[in-house]
């Protein structure tokens, strides 16, 4: 009778940490870069009375992390490419923009400019054709001024995008290697993956690459390293 008791303590143990599982779930199903787990339930290991073998219930091995570490990869990769094109066609639909639609655009300034050199070289004792080569070619000069000015402004706002993104940078990499000691001493001082941390550390990762190229892999001891799409430099 104390066996079965043992047993249906046990099972009851067991499913009691699963459930625990499934609600840790549930709780956290609006929670980004959150990766569902699962209890492992395992027989526990049998009595040997009269030199048979008695089951002695069930136990939960481990909570296992359901996570594809090859698709985190090509999702970590896709996004930095996608992160990096959207950025691109931002800033050039932005200096396409300025360049083609400031006013009536730089050709026609430029059209007009060739076409009251022309009517000069026809009539070069017009003074009418004098004047208005001087008119055009300060249109022109002023047109390209002003697209120098708008230019300089773009250049400006980019040069303080980049300085942002590098504080975002340093933001992510400081919180990807504060897990990263985390996760050590976890595994350190238990057999069982420290899960959240992980899925901490994978959403900062990909954060990430969404203001720089990178690939990431994993050490022997569980840590991640990040390097740039190159490869080169950590």
């Amino acid at each position: 009778m104390a066996d079965m008791l043992t047993i249906g303590s046990s099972a009851t143990m067991a499913f009691k940490n699963a459930l625990d599982v499934t609600s840790h779930n549930v709780a956290n199903v609006s929670t980004e870069g959150y990766s569902r787990q699962r209890a492992e339930i395992l027989s526990s290991s049998p009595n040997t009375i009269g030199g048979m073998f008695m089951g002695g219930g069930s136990t939960v091995d481990s909570v296992e992390r359901i996570n594809a570490e090859y698709i985190q990869s090509q999702l970590i990769n896709s996004n930095s490419i996608l992160s990096r094109y959207d950025t691109q066609l931002s800033l050039s639909t932005q200096v396409e923009g300025v360049i083609a639609g400031n006013d009536s655009g730089v050709q026609q300034f430029m059209q007009g400019f060739f076409d009251s050199l022309q009517a000069l070289a026809n009539n070069p004792t017009s003074s009418t054709s004098r004047q208005l080569v001087l008119d055009d070619a300060g249109s022109l000069s002023s047109h390209i001024e002003n697209l120098t000015s708008v230019l300089n402004d773009t250049q400006d706002q980019v040069n303080n995008q980049i300085s942002g993104i590098t504080t975002e940078i340093n933001e992510r990499l400081e919180t990807i290697q504060k897990i990263n000691v985390q996760v050590a001493r976890s595994l350190n001082n238990s057999q069982q993956a420290p899960n959240d941390l992980l899925d901490q550390r994978d959403q900062a990762v990909m954060e990430l690459s969404q203001y720089i190229d990178i690939k990431s892999s994993e050490t022997d001891d569980g840590q991640v390293e990040v390097f740039l799409s190159d490869g080169k430099l950590p």
